[in-house]
């Protein structure tokens, strides 16, 4: 009767402990949830603000007016060929742009 008794001690101990351990686990889980829902919240703020940035300094009359307290003078760029057919020149091409000489 005695080991029937220990035995059945036994078991409801490590059932107990098994349990406190399946709760520890899951109390470890939702602590890194949150601290993931924060760090979540804390990066969707952060690229709010950036994206905010963007779209402040990309409005072109803010750009004009930086340009002229910067006291720049800017000409626009004209482009006569499409950048994707320019080829580099050759250091034995002229300045007329002829190859060979």
């Amino acid at each position: 009767m005695f080991w029937k008794l220990s035995i059945l001690v036994f078991t409801l101990g490590g059932t107990a402990c098994g349990l406190l351990v399946l709760r520890q686990q899951e109390l470890d889980v939702l602590a890194a949830r949150t601290d993931l829902h924060r760090q979540i919240d804390r990066q969707e703020k952060e690229l709010k603000m950036l994206r905010w940035e963007i779209n402040r300094l990309s409005q072109d009359d803010l750009v004009e007016e930086w340009i002229k307290e910067q006291g720049l003078e800017l000409e626009p760029i004209i482009l006569r060929k499409p950048m994707a057919s320019a080829r580099p020149r050759l250091s034995s091409e002229r300045v007329t742009g002829e190859p060979g000489g």
